[in-house]
């Protein structure tokens, strides 16, 4: 449980006296730790006052008050999905863009043609591409069009993998929320985001399916990249497929767990973009995935993003 801190109740001290959160949809970010150097002060001019903070229920009940007011508490019913409108979507990929030349848009929207082609009589994949771009699935489309933007500008970082590797994450993408159907199960990354979406229990089991109905799907289609359904099925750090694990799982193949991290990276961007600084993204990214694969995935991110997102 986070509390929601009042600005006068803050205004009492001068330098962080806790964990300090910022809340995005269902997600807190932490923003500040105890003990950083930023005083009070700095921090109410950085946000502006239009950003809130918020603290553990344990460091409120510690620090601002002997017992929570009722008032205090994040009770706030949960945000429902918003997709990032185009204006704000073509200001971030502008953003993103520069001093990069490899990315265009057409080349996604392409990709969904020949995808279509490839597929055959395969009704369910046929589907599901032809719900891309929709007022359905138009929050997944953005997110492919950042992921594809991603993989070709960043994975030449992570020298482990072959050129290929651009090709099959960025298949990844189109195929692992087949049996979605909808950008409010799209946007679903963790355990967490599932436990507060609230979902009815028809759509829970879809969400925690899909990854096995991704790999199922795309088994029997030919010209695909060898391997391409395992990595799918594991797109959330399941071997099984199925859910979410808790914790960081490294009995999953290294394609599956960059993939992972690169999506949580979209993910950010597009839910915090005008509100919190990449590189703060960046940061948050780098404490969640801290070891093995996934920390060589972030600093990839790090190191090749560097002059767009400082």
């Amino acid at each position: 449980m986070h509390v929601l801190v009042r600005d006068e109740e803050l205004a009492t001290f001068d330098s962080v006296p806790c964990d300090l959160y910022l809340k995005s949809n269902t997600r807190f970010f932490k923003r500040y730790s105890k003990g950083d150097t930023v005083t009070i002060q700095e921090i109410r001019k950085e946000l502006g006052s239009e950003l809130k903070l918020y603290v553990t229920e344990e460091d409120y009940t510690k620090h601002f008050s002997s017992s929570v007011a009722p008032s205090s508490i994040d009770d706030e019913p949960i945000e429902e999905i918003h997709v990032v409108s185009d204006k704000q979507f073509g200001d971030l990929m502008k953003s993103l863009r520069q001093n990069r030349n490899n990315w265009s848009s057409t080349k996604v929207d392409e990709s969904v043609k020949w995808l279509k082609d490839i597929s055959g009589k395969n009704n369910k994949l046929l589907d599901h591409l032809k719900k891309l771009n929709s007022k359905e699935l138009s929050y997944s489309y953005k997110k492919i069009q950042i992921l594809y933007f991603l993989f070709l500008n960043t994975i030449s970082a992570l020298d482990k993998f072959s050129t290929d590797t651009v090709k099959l994450l960025t298949y990844m993408a189109f195929f692992c929320d087949i049996g979605l159907e909808d950008d409010k199960e799209c946007r679903i990354l963790t355990a967490e985001d599932l436990h507060l979406t609230g979902l009815d229990e028809e759509s829970y089991e879809r969400v925690m399916q899909h990854a096995q109905v991704a790999s199922q799907t795309i088994k029997g289609i030919e010209n695909l990249p060898h391997g391409l359904a395992t990595f799918c099925l594991q797109h959330h750090g399941s071997s099984e497929g199925y859910g979410f694990p808790e914790k960081l799982s490294f009995n999953i193949a290294p394609l599956s767990q960059v993939y992972i991290v690169y999506e949580n990276f979209a993910w950010y961007l597009m839910e915090n973009f005008g509100q919190l600084n990449p590189s703060f993204l960046l940061r948050h990214l780098r404490e969640t995935f801290n070891k093995g694969v996934y920390l060589q995935a972030v600093q990839a991110l790090e190191h090749s993003m560097r002059e767009i997102l400082e």
